[in-house]
């Protein structure tokens, strides 16, 4: 409606033209532009499946951890991977998770309870590269924090953990959330 035209760089002389040819012509360069942007997608997400059945983990390092000199193979960041091991292994002890949140914020390193919940469920942590919906690699490169075993124990520890959620509003006056 403005009268606006798109013009290419290397090609102004479709800007005015309006024939079937110079029509034809632009959309072969976006069929390229559309077949080159495939090409990529398809290309990077082979080699990434390729990396992480190598053992690898293309992604950022994941708490506890730090990259390498080698591309995907992250290696332990102390004193931050020692701390959340032994918080794992205080959780396989019997020890209430809330308490060792506290123990490990204690030891300087500062970390919520959801959060540890969510590490305590990774399996990376036991050394098992997941990624996606892409096919698991049991046996990562990187150094485990626990067994494959302890990963189990560690699950079903969590999946006992009753949450009590908050009181969202106050009983007293019920629809004092649907006003505003």
């Amino acid at each position: 409606k403005a009268g606006a035209k798109l013009v290419y760089a290397k090609k102004p002389h479709l800007a005015e033209d309006t024939s079937m040819v110079a029509t034809m012509e632009e959309m072969i360069d976006v069929f390229r532009g559309e077949a080159a942007n495939l090409e990529r997608i398809i290309k990077t997400t082979d080699k990434m499946q390729a990396r992480v059945t190598a053992g690898y983990y293309p992604s950022n390092p994941k708490t506890g951890y730090m990259r390498s000199e080698t591309p995907g193979l992250h290696v332990p960041k102390e004193p931050e991977w020692s701390i959340l091991r032994s918080g794992f292994l205080q959780v396989l002890e019997g020890i209430p998770i809330k308490d060792v949140v506290a123990s490990i914020n204690a030891n300087g390193y500062k970390i919520d309870t959801h959060r540890f919940k969510i590490m305590l469920n990774d399996p990376f942590y036991a050394g098992i590269i997941q990624m996606s919906s892409w096919t698991v690699n049991p046996s990562g490169l990187h150094k485990a924090m626990i067994t494959k075993e302890q990963h189990e124990l560690l699950k079903n520890i969590v999946k006992g953990v009753v949450y009590t959620p908050h009181k969202q509003y106050n009983p007293e006056f019920p629809r004092s959330k649907i006003m505003t």
